[in-house]
């Protein structure tokens, strides 16, 4: 969402913020189950919105998957970026929920195209396949890739988001803490690599 100030503070002019998301003139399509061509076109038209509010959740099911990687790996689509980051929080919401069927739906659906991947696709694949392994595979763990994890899980579009380790343990789990609009506490166990989350209170009370 851009922003702009207008006007002149030397001459005395009156200042506003002008918010061009809302300036802008856009085309909504207004549907909440688009086709894979829908998504294909709002990917490549920068004035095209699928609804005028929350239009990436509607983008959060496994039918959208392909298309949103499709489209996050084509460096000619004007909102790769975004599509990216839709993908990267939807999966995140379903690593989160421990969803191992919806996550081998997404592994089949990327898995055919993951070479020579533009740089933030690749750190995605990365990341992505690991939490998958770990899911899939409990392990062993340390801390510092405990800490990555918990990172990476909790995360969202934040540039700076706050998340702590608390140091404290719950039967086996440490546990870790994001600040925001609520607090968000994961917990994630170095013996086998399981994690849970709770979302508003911590378990240790």
């Amino acid at each position: 969402m851009g922003w702009r100030l207008r006007g002149n503070s030397f001459t005395g002019e009156s200042i506003a913020l002008v918010n061009y998301r809302e300036a802008r003139m856009y085309k909504v399509l207004d549907i909440v189950s688009p086709t894979e061509d829908q998504v294909r076109e709002w990917g490549f038209d920068e004035d095209l919105l699928l609804m005028d509010q929350d239009e990436d959740l509607i983008l959060y099911a496994n039918q959208y998957v392909a298309v949103l990687w499709e489209l996050a790996c084509d460096p000619e689509c004007p909102k790769n970026e975004y599509c990216l980051s839709i993908l990267s929080n939807y999966s995140k919401s379903l690593f989160l929920t421990n969803n191992s069927e919806s996550i081998r739906k997404i592994a089949s659906a990327i898995e055919d195209k993951q070479n020579n991947l533009p740089a933030p696709c690749l750190d995605w694949v990365r990341d992505f396949n690991r939490c998958n392994v770990l899911l899939s595979h409990p392990q062993t763990i340390d801390l510092s890739e405990a800490d990555y994890i918990a990172r990476y899980l909790l995360s969202g579009d934040e540039e700076f988001p706050e998340i702590k380790r608390t140091d404290r343990t719950h039967s086996g789990f440490i546990e870790y803490v994001k600040f925001g609009a609520y607090e968000t506490y994961l917990y994630i166990n170095l013996k086998n690599s399981k994690w849970k989350v709770s979302r508003f209170h911590t378990l240790l009370e």
